[in-house]
């Protein structure tokens, strides 16, 4: 027994080392019979330094009697420690505490090694501080949360937006997210895929991209240019025709969208039915043409009504003049002379005035 008794010495005495050079708390510990306290057979420095005690200095004392650890904590190892001698294998949990600073966390491994001198079940534990770890994890989970609030309120905001927008997420534009609003002005269901690019027998049916009356192969098309290019568009203006014949004006906007490195990876595209503004303007140079045929009429008019009465007013002038040189001495008629002179001459003049607005 001499031998044995030194080996096993010698293997306590390895093993005290090993605990007291390793910078995790680890220790054993009994548990009470009443399953409401635990006992400190042996605790490394960290474990002490965790109490804020000296190496060795936890040795012998009870959690909740001499070192005062809140009853939750306490039960929660507790529970721990016969979970981990009820399923035959070692349990790993994690704990929290509050101290000066804050919360500190701790992933604990806790094993079960049998029946200490005394009868008491004995364990073993392992601690791990991964306070930062966690708050990493809290910041990480914070900012996934405020993502996804962005993520809904950019949704919300699609799904309201009254123009149109495409979102296309591969740099061949295959794949093309139409909000609401271009849903329906494109006549497809929510959801579906409006891209014009994608094999023939997948593309969207119903309607067709066409400039000036040709139909615009995909290369043509607004998105396909700026994901190809890398540079973004403005006010690109062409027509949707759809079976039916009907025919919408779209004025389309693109802007590329790149990954880390830099290289093409999608587009978003915002585009506006113009259709009424187009009806309106072409609306509007149809009444501008329109008046200015009149006020070509106008002019031509007035040029003819001029030449046209300039004969008949010079020769009632001239008449006017023999009819003063005839009867000079009649007052009634030199009276009547004069007056149709005059009047003649006010005429002429007006129509001079008529001339010359017509040419301005």
């Amino acid at each position: 027994q001499g031998p044995m008794m030194e080996v096993d010495s010698g293997r306590a005495e390895l093993f005290r080392q090993i605990l007291y050079s390793i910078p995790l708390p680890m220790g054993v510990v009994e548990v009470s019979e009443s399953d409401d306290d635990v006992l400190h057979v042996f605790d490394n420095p960290a474990t002490c330094r965790s109490f804020g005690l000296a190496a060795g200095a936890t040795d012998g004392l009870w959690d909740g009697d001499d070192l005062k650890v809140p009853p939750a904590t306490l039960k929660a190892w507790i529970a721990a420690y016969r979970a981990c001698q009820r399923l035959g294998r070692p349990v790993h949990f994690e704990d929290h505490h509050e101290d000066e600073v804050g919360r500190r966390w701790q992933a604990v491994v806790a094993t079960h090694l049998g029946p200490g001198e005394n009868g008491r079940d004995r364990f073993c534990y392992v601690a791990e501080d991964i306070t930062e770890r966690k708050q990493a994890e809290e910041e990480i989970y914070r900012l996934n949360r405020s993502l996804e609030r962005q993520a809904a309120e950019l949704r919300t905001v699609l799904d309201v937006l009254p123009i149109g927008v495409g979102i296309a997420e591969d740099p061949e534009c295959r794949s093309i997210r139409a909000n609401p609003t271009l849903a329906r002005m494109l006549r497809t269901s929510p959801g579906a895929n409006v891209s014009l690019s994608i094999a023939t027998a997948d593309r969207p049916v119903g309607f067709k991209a066409y400039r000036d009356g040709r139909e615009l192969p995909s290369d043509e098309l607004p998105m396909q240019t700026a994901a190809r290019t890398g540079e973004a568009l403005a006010d690109i203006e062409f027509e949707i025709g759809f079976d039916d014949g009907v025919e919408i004006n779209i004025q389309e906007s693109v802007s590329p969208l790149f990954d880390e490195q830099g290289a093409v990876r999608g587009c978003v595209s915002v585009l506006m039915d113009v259709t009424e503004r187009r009806v309106a303007e072409r609306e509007r140079e149809r009444l501008l043409e329109d008046l200015r045929d009149a006020d070509r009429r106008k002019d031509e008019f007035l040029t003819m009504l001029a030449h046209e009465l300039r004969s008949p007013i010079s020769a009632a002038s001239n008449a006017a003049r023999i009819l003063s040189v005839k009867a000079p001495d009649d007052p009634d008629l030199r009276w009547c002379g004069e007056v149709v002179e005059r009047q003649t001459g006010q005429i002429s003049r007006l129509l001079d005035d008529l001339l010359d607005v017509s040419r301005v």
